[in-house]
């Protein structure tokens, strides 16, 4: 989530929902790289419920990858 110029707190209240799901899947996949499966699915669970609440179409791909690691 680093990468962002803008906090997470700063998306949040901005509501700028489809940059969330990015960040947390972004940290989502910088958790796997790191083989920290735990908190990789973490972001990803996050990720799919911030999709979820707006309404982003990344939210059916989420849901698709979370339930393949038997998480959802």
């Amino acid at each position: 989530m680093a990468k962002h110029s803008q906090s997470l707190a700063e998306l949040v209240e901005k509501g700028d929902h489809l940059a969330i799901v990015l960040a947390y899947s972004e940290a989502a996949e910088a958790m796997f790289a790191e083989n920290n499966a735990d908190a990789a699915y973490f972001f990803l669970t996050h990720a799919y419920i911030h999709a979820l609440e707006a309404g982003i179409a990344e939210a059916q791909q989420l849901a698709e990858k979370l339930k393949g690691a038997g998480r959802l």
